[in-house]
C-alpha cells in the first residue's frame, strides 16, 4: 500500500493549495525516514479503493501522515493501514528548520 499511501499524501497536499511538485521547484523535498503498516486484506483487479489521509502534527521537524485503504467495493473493508514520517531537506539534504516551520504552517 506504500504506493496509495504516496497518492494519499500527494492529494492531501493539493487539497491544501501545494503540491509535490511546487515542493520540489522550492527546494522542499520530503524523504520518507520512518514507515509502518497493516496489511489486513487484498485488493483484486478492478476493485473501487479510498485512501484516507490523515497528517498528524509532531513536535520538531517531522511530519507525520497515517493512513487507511478502503475498498469501496467491498463496503468500505479497510485493506490496509499505517503511516510515514517525513522531515523536510533542502537538495543538499540538510534539514532546513525555516523551511520546516513555513511547510507546517501551511499543513495545519
Amino acid at each position: 500500500p506504500y504506493i496509495w499511501y504516496e497518492m494519499g499524501r500527494t492529494e492531501w497536499l493539493r487539497e491544501r493549495g501545494i503540491s509535490y511538485s511546487e515542493c520540489e521547484a522550492k527546494g522542499w523535498l520530503l524523504p520518507v525516514i520512518e514507515s509502518g503498516t497493516k496489511y489486513i486484506s487484498p485488493a483484486t483487479y478492478d476493485d473501487l479503493i479510498e485512501v484516507v489521509t490523515v497528517y498528524k502534527p509532531e513536535a520538531g521537524v517531522v511530519f507525520r501522515f497515517e493512513y487507511q485503504v478502503r475498498n469501496l467495493s467491498q463496503q468500505g473493508k479497510i485493506m490496509a493501514y499505517g503511516f510515514t514520517r517525513h522531515v523536510c531537506v533542502n537538495r543538499e539534504s540538510k534539514i532546513d528548520k525555516t523551511v520546516t516551520r513555513e511547510l507546517k504552517a501551511i499543513l495545519k
